[in-house]
């Protein structure tokens, strides 16, 4: 499962000397990013960081192992605090997005989707619930997307699911849609009425597909990638769509989603998962050289690395961008929850 910890196959040395390579011909020392840690905390010594979700002063953290957890973190300062931890009926919860006063958490190993109930949130001694759950989402993947009442969750079946979380105490799988043959869809974006899609293969061809979000979803166009896309997020009339193994970051012309098409690439220092945008930049997570790759996109055609960000020893394993901070998980058995601030 990629998501959990995804196996680097390249000798350790091999990653570090690209990076130093790629380093050195952008200017070396003057390499910069706009990024500046601010403060770290380590949500759970033993357990695996694995998605985060930020909600005003608050950040919840999917966490894995031999038993699963939501870790609870005051982040009104600099330096983030741990609240409490809150034990999940499953050890492998992925995905995780937070809505007014409930948190949607989705497991990999029971196929579940869980909604935590946050509304008795207190600062010192918070106190969450589950209120309601649906099954059948047959091994979902982390990169979910949240519109409106609607939770659009990828499976490792091959099939992204649409979840009507209208009440959150029931909630219904309301429709659902296979991707490309021989792919898993590792991560959605809605937005605009259209799910986007990064398909991946092991190791066939992978996709960037589009699909109607309401109603019966239905493909709408697709275009081939390298092998391994992870996750992708869109803003305007491009998707910006991570990859592992090709150590890239695509950008994909969506202004007609039924004719998607690659407008720029844009080569990375480290094997890409996870990736957030503003108006001017995307922010990639490394896995391998564990740090944050800034890329210039003010300008998709000739978007551009801009600086590198050393996060620690671990691999960046997702990031959420909220107000002025960018927050970063680490991927690792008692992995760090990073805090970090930009021109964001």
């Amino acid at each position: 499962m990629k998501f959990v910890q995804r196996i680097v196959s390249r000798p350790e040395a091999l990653i570090v000397l690209v990076a130093i390579i790629f380093l050195a011909g952008c200017g070396g020392g003057s390499f910069a990013s706009d990024l500046v840690s601010l403060g770290s905390t380590i949500p759970s010594v033993t357990l695996t960081p694995n998605s985060v979700a930020i909600s005003g002063n608050y950040a919840y953290v999917a966490l894995q192992g031999s038993s699963g957890a939501i870790a609870v973190l005051n982040i009104s300062t600099n330096t983030p605090r741990l609240l409490t931890t809150f034990a999940m009926p499953c050890t492998q919860p992925n995905g995780i997005k937070v809505s007014g006063g409930d948190l949607y958490v989705s497991c990999y190993d029971t196929g579940a989707l869980y909604v935590l109930s946050i509304n008795n949130l207190d600062p010192i001694a918070p106190a969450l619930a589950v209120i309601g759950s649906v099954t059948g989402l047959q091994s979902p993947y982390p990169g979910t997307s949240l519109s409106g009442t609607h939770l659009y969750i990828p499976s490792h079946s091959g099939e992204i699911f649409r979840v009507d979380i209208s009440n959150p105490a029931a909630p219904v799988i309301d429709g659902s849609v296979a991707t490309a043959a021989g792919t898993s869809p590792n991560a959605v974006y809605v937005a605009n009425n259209i799910v986007y899609c990064a398909c991946s293969s092991e190791p066939t061809q992978s996709y960037f597909q589009t699909f109607t979000a309401t109603g019966t979803m239905t493909l709408l166009g697709q275009i081939p990638l390298d092998h391994s896309p992870q996750r992708l997020a869109v803003s305007g009339n491009y998707a910006y769509v991570t990859n592992f193994d090709a150590m890239k970051l695509d950008i994909v012309d969506v202004t007609n989603p039924a004719a998607p098409s690659v407008l720029s690439s844009v080569a990375l220092p480290c094997n890409a998962l996870p990736v957030v945008v503003t108006a001017d930049n995307a922010y990639v997570g490394c896995y391998s050289t564990q740090g944050i790759a800034t890329i210039g996109i003010t300008h998709p055609a000739s978007a551009a690395v801009l600086g590198y960000t050393a996060t620690g020893a671990s691999p960046v394993q997702d990031l959420a961008l909220s107000g002025s901070h960018l927050y970063a998980v680490a991927g690792t058995a008692g992995g760090s929850f990073n805090t970090l601030s930009g021109a964001f």
